[in-house]
């Protein structure tokens, strides 16, 4: 090749270039013919159209030209592995530069095929997969594949190329062409011809991995025998797992086959990499360290070791366990006891080989050592292997505990006495027995415990016989109770005397609650001693000495105590008898002594049965008892001495029983309606006739709730009696409730005063005081449920002296027909006087009415009216009384009780034209009756005079209605008045008119509302009428009673 290039336009120019080749064109020549016209272009980018001309020459025709030539070059056989030699490179001057420059711009584009592969071939550019950032490596094991697509590219050139517009070499390119069958078939096989080494394809895997592409069946990984695999999902049908490679096999090459592990050669970062690689959807891949789950992969799967719990390994088998087990500590991870523990790898005596969790199981004994050879005989007709030397990872001893686990199945299932001759089973419980100072409280396991004491290990008694028998089938009896006596009585229960190691066998791992729980059913008490006894009951007389006997004992030695024998020599338990020389309890149970108190053969330990639970306290409970046992006897009238008996008992109840029981109401209450207590003969004192006949009867023996204190006899005599002295001030204290009666009886004793005792002795001063104090105490307890129910039950009885001077005539009514608020008498409701009126909860509670007047509102704008010209109208009155001027008169049309027309009717006509528009209208118009001077009106005098005050002055004058007939005839003229208002159009007076009716006379009440509240509509009266639904709304319940 000619080293000097120049350009031709025509001829030679003398202008050299840097191209590997001749250019020659029609260039635009400079005036000295010595270079072409090739200027840079001006500050605003513009060349001279020669500069242009030549610009077009080298960045279009000359690439592609160069182009053409180089593919007919291609044509020339040996020509074509050298091509790229031709390739134009980098250049200094401008004119190369700019060729070079169009030259690699166009090539991505150009079609000819000037690239040689790996493969020899030619293609395009855009056909060509160019080396660009590929590792050496990498591109070398291209190279050796010959890919028919791969093209090298110079290192002169590759700053040139336009990459970005070519294809290179990427790891997804090379993982594609990895994929292909033919590919990968070659590269196992110039892997082992060695052309292709273990390096190389780590980088290979790098350069994958960098590219985060996926490895999934691509032939890249090598064995350590140098076999090659695929990457592939653990899930596969067909996936073989491959292990990082453990420097372990180095030392130990025989104990696991080298095909399982990846070959040492490669770099630790690609094995790090290719462990923790995943496929999609998260899949680990085949390739995995190698760690204790490994270990028992290949333990299984490579040298086929079963999982199973106890089997007789080959001889083979064996050795290998034993090799494993001497490299076991230099594994790199070595695999957990855990792992393990379902393999048999631990060996025991002869050829038989266990499990780890076997053994962890208790189902094997520890190696037992020197001097405890005697074990193994026993072991071996248990059929339970014997450990011999087991390795570190099995931390399992011989000890006590561990000696337990193995036997206790044997032990549980009943087979250990069937399997053992006498002689080993003596052996056995001799040797447990020996262990139990020292390693007894070392047994926490609730099988090992049961095993135990289910081993037949203690001398017992039962019937007369003597045996051997577990301690699950025993019964201890209290420290010194001699078991020849006890044997006696306890038949039927297998026994054994107090033993300490018996005790700590039962409790062992428990707390003290629980401790005593293990005990309970198993250490027999004083009391399960007395539960198991087998004895005639009442007992016999000559069995009561040793009896006897028994019991002396228990009372040394328990704090609870066997039952013993009452008076009539039946055995009970302690605490159901009673001290005879406490006063109470011999007062209340005199008449069946025999059954409460201790025979009296037995009466001189009465002090020491006390801390047994012998009574002799008084306590509430055995008052309580007393009290029912007193009771008894007085209803039935048994038992002499009942006077001195129930004093005793009263006794108690007023001086001991209150610092015992305080405060406490309900435990007061149960005491109640026990009879004890004799009344006072006379029943009350403070009344001026005979109250014999109104009192309730009562027997002279009674109870406390029929007693009345003197605080509250007056609202209560006819129903209770009295005590005969008042109860101590410390008793009433803390037992408030004591003679103070219920609020039913107390209503009870009202219905005798109103309608016994009133009838016939009206206004008697005792009778009066009694009610009022009634009255108020009812009052007073308005809020209890059980007065409210027992007045609801006498809703028609006239409970109630409604009088406003209890000196008046007494006047008794229900509570039913009594309305708080109502102003007048009005159709059976009747008003509360005063004599009631401060006991309004009573008589709400008893079933009376309330009603409620609602506010009464008048219209601002009538009632502004009036006001005005009040001194002209004041004028016209003085006038009109002075009989001055008045020149017309009213005629009532219907008479009202003897009024008729007087002077009190006449009126001026002018004025009342100014003031009335209905009597203007008829003035003005001819009003036919005006020769006469009389005008009529529709109504009666007191009406027309009502009206006529009303215009003249503003109001009417009306006196307060003394009782209810007369409010009722004041309310028909007022409604009547109402009419007249509405039809001459007299809002005033119409205002005036609701005022009177409903705020100052009240005549709206629950009787008269409706009627009112009709005329109030009919005529407009929009004040009323809202005071009547007011009215209505808030008494709707009152009303809806009254109804009904």
């Amino acid at each position: 090749m000619c080293s000097r290039h120049y350009l031709f336009s025509g001829l030679r120019l003398p202008q050299e270039t840097l191209l590997p080749v001749h250019v020659d064109a029609k260039f635009a020549i400079s005036t000295d013919r010595r270079s072409i016209r090739f200027d840079p272009p001006d500050g605003a980018g513009m060349r001279i159209p020669e500069s242009v001309y030549n610009m077009w020459i080298l960045s279009t025709l000359v690439p592609e030209l160069y182009m053409y030539s180089l593919s007919e070059l291609a044509n020339i056989p040996e020509k074509q592995g050298d091509l790229l030699k031709w390739w134009p490179r980098q250049a200094d001057d401008s004119i190369s530069r700019e060729v070079v420059r169009s030259f690699y711009s166009m090539l991505p584009k150009t079609t000819y095929r000037l690239c040689p592969t790996a493969a020899g071939n030619l293609v395009s550019p855009c056909e060509a997969v160019f080396s660009h950032l590929e590792p050496r490596n990498v591109s070398a094991i291209l190279i050796t594949l010959a890919l028919s697509d791969y093209v090298r590219t110079p290192a002169e050139i590759l700053p040139l190329m336009p990459m970005d517009a070519l294809r290179t070499a990427t790891a997804c390119y090379v993982g594609q062409s990895l994929e292909r069958p033919m590919i990968s078939a070659t590269l196992r096989r110039l892997f082992s011809e060695g052309k292709i080494g273990v390096s190389q394809i780590d980088s290979l895997l790098r350069y994958l991995l960098d590219g985060q592409m996926s490895l999934l069946n691509l032939p890249l990984i090598v064995r350590a025998d140098r076999s090659m695999s695929v990457f592939q999902s653990p899930s596969s049908q067909h996936a073989c797992t491959v292990y990082d490679f453990p420097q372990v096999l180095q030392r130990c090459p025989n104990l696991f086959p080298s095909f399982s592990f990846i070959h040492p050669e490669y770099g630790l970062e690609t094995v790090k990499r290719l462990v923790a690689m995943k496929f999609e959807g998260n899949v680990a891949s085949n390739v995995r360290s190698f760690d204790g789950n490994a270990v028992v992969q290949l333990l299984h799967s490579v040298k086929g070791v079963p999982a199973v719990p106890r089997c007789q390994h080959s001889e083979e088998t064996s050795k290998w366990i034993q090799t494993f087990w001497a490299c076991y500590n230099s594994l790199p991870d070595p695999p957990s006891a855990k792992l393990l523990e379902d393999y048999p790898l631990i060996r025991a005596h002869g050829q038989d080989h266990v499990s780890i969790k076997f053994c962890q199981e208790g189902k094997v004994l520890p190696d037992p050592g020197a001097g405890e050879e005697w074990v193994v005989p026993i072991m071996n007709s248990l059929n339970i292997p014997v450990l011999r030397s087991p390795p570190p990872v099995l931390q399992l001893p011989f000890t006590f505990t561990s000696f337990l686990k193995a036997i206790t199945p044997h032990v549980l299932s009943m087979s250990l006495t069937e399997k053992l001759q006498p002689s080993q089973l003596q052996r056995l419980a001799q040797w447990i027995r020996t262990q139990f100072p020292l390693h007894l409280t070392e047994v926490s396991e609730t099988s090992l415990r049961d095993c135990l004491r289910s081993l037949p290990l203690w001398p017992s008694r039962k019937g007369g016989y003597q045996l051997l028998l577990p301690a699950n089938e025993l019964r201890m009896l209290p420290a010194d109770v001699p078991i020849e006596i006890a044997s006696k009585f306890l038949c039927q229960i297998t026994i054994t005397e107090y033993s300490l190691d018996l005790i700590r066998l039962w409790t062992l791992a428990t707390n003290k609650k629980c401790r005593n729980a293990a005990l309970r059913g198993r250490a027999l008490s004083a009391s399960d001693v007395s539960d198991h006894l087998v004895l005639r009951s009442p007992l016999e007389y000559n069995e009561l000495g040793d009896y006897i006997t028994l019991i002396r004992t228990c009372l040394v030695l328990s704090d609870r105590m066997l039952k013993v024998p009452d008076g009539n020599l039946t055995l009970v338990p302690v605490a159901e008898l009673y001290d005879k020389s406490i006063p109470l309890f011999s007062a209340a149970f005199q008449t069946n002594e025999a059954s409460r108190f201790v025979h009296p053969s037995v009466r001189d330990l009465q002090s020491g049965l006390r801390s047994k639970g012998l009574q002799y306290q008084v306590t509430y409970q055995t008052f309580e008892k007393c009290a029912a046992a007193i009771h008894t006897d007085v209803e039935r009238s048994t038992g002499g001495n009942l006077g001195t008996r129930v004093a005793t008992i009263y006794e108690y109840y007023e001086c001991q029983l209150p610092s015992l029981i305080m405060r406490n109401n309900s435990l007061w209450a149960s005491l109640d309606n026990f009879r004890f207590v004799r009344r006072q003969a006379q029943r009350y004192l403070h009344a001026s006739y005979d109250v014999g006949q109104y009192c309730s009867p009562l027997p002279d023996i009674v109870s406390p709730a029929q007693l009345v204190r003197k605080a509250f006899e007056r609202i209560a005599w006819t129903q209770r009696g009295l005590f005969q002295r008042q109860p101590a001030d410390n008793l009433v204290a803390v037992n408030p409730s004591l003679g103070v009666p219920r609020p039913a009886e107390v209503v009870a004793h009202l219905g005798v005063l109103s309608l016994k005792i009133a009838p016939h002795h009206t206004r008697d001063a005792s009778l009066l005081k009694d009610l009022r104090e009634t009255y108020a105490w009812l009052n007073s307890q308005s809020h209890q449920e059980e007065l409210r129910i027992a007045l609801l039950k006498r809703p028609d009885d006239a409970l109630f002296l409604n009088v406003d001077d209890p000196q008046d005539e007494w006047a008794w009514c229900s509570a039913k027909e009594l309305v708080f608020n109502l102003h007048y008498d009005e159709n059976g409701l009747l008003c509360v006087r005063d004599f009631l009126q401060p006991y309004r909860s009573l008589l709400l509670a008893a079933g009376a009415h309330e009603v409620q007047d609602p506010k009464f509102v008048r219209d601002r704008e009538e009632t502004t009216r009036e006001e005005q010209d009040s001194g002209l109208r004041a004028e016209f009155n003085r006038m009109r009384m002075a009989g001055q001027l008045t020149d017309m008169i009213f005629i009532p049309t219907s008479s009202d009780g003897g009024h008729t027309a007087t002077d009190k009717l006449r009126v001026h006509s002018a004025f009342l034209a100014a003031t009335i528009p209905h009597i203007n209208a008829a003035l003005v118009s001819g009003w036919a009756e005006w020769e006469q001077k009389e005008y009529p009106f529709l109504g009666s005098f007191f009406g027309a005079s009502a009206v006529i005050d009303f215009v003249y002055t503003g109001e009417i004058q009306i006196p307060d209605p003394t009782d209810a007939e007369e409010a009722s005839d004041l309310l028909d003229d007022l409604l009547q008045l109402l009419a007249v208002a509405d039809r001459w159009d007299m809002g005033s007076l119409k205002t005036h008119l609701e005022w009177l009716i409903a705020e100052r006379f009240r005549l709206v009440n629950p009787v008269t509302c409706r009627l009112i509240l009709k005329d109030a509509e009919t005529y407009s009266a929009a004040s009323l009428v809202k005071f009547c639904k007011d009215y209505m709304v808030q008494n709707c319940q009152v009303l809806n009673n009254l109804s009904t």
